[in-house]
């Protein structure tokens, strides 16, 4: 049973990641990455009625508090500086930040919208969150272009990361 609250959340429950995919006509040179934001925290409120009622979020994306991985396997050495340096000449140091504004809580999904915070742009976004053993997840498609990070081109462009990338969510959850 969930007691009405707060319930804070960070890296020692869960993962909260950023898959991005390659394309193009030699991407087969390429990998898709997943970032997992290692330096994470939300805060989750919960109602009398047990049920979620806000939810906030922040993550910073400073070199050493995430790893890029290639698939399972971590990147090696090399790669992994090439590709932090893209991503810091993308995104900076911004923190990503999101509040809801409306949660709708049915039990098993939560329905939420609220505003994404990405290098400094803020936009409406919405998303559901499923509940099942124990854990919560969920994913949303973020188009790069809408935030203003521009997608990443090599080799003039036959390779180059998809404009939609996902913002994926697997952490624990407080048994109800």
């Amino acid at each position: 049973m969930l007691s009405s609250g707060t319930i804070a959340l960070g890296p020692d429950d869960g993962a909260i990641e950023i898959r991005v995919a390659v394309e193009g006509p030699v991407s087969f040179l390429a990998h898709d990455l997943v970032i997992d934001l290692g330096a994470w925290n939300a805060d989750v409120d919960v109602d009398d009625a047990e049920q979620v009622s806000a939810i906030g979020f922040t993550a910073d994306l400073d070199q050493g508090r995430y790893r890029l991985l290639k698939g399972s396997d971590p990147v090696r050495e090399g790669p992994r500086k090439s590709i932090t340096k893209t991503i810091t000449k993308m995104i900076g140091h911004a923190p990503i930040g999101f509040r809801s504004e409306r949660v709708a809580d049915t039990g098993d999904d939560v329905v939420v919208g609220g505003e994404l915070t990405l290098v400094g742009v803020t936009r409406p976004i919405e998303f559901t969150l499923h509940r099942s053993g124990g854990r919560i997840r969920g994913q949303v498609a973020i188009n790069q272009t809408e935030w203003a990070i521009p997608p990443v081109s090599h080799l003039f462009g036959a390779i180059r990361t998809s404009e939609t990338v996902e913002l994926v969510v697997d952490v624990a959850w407080p048994a109800q």
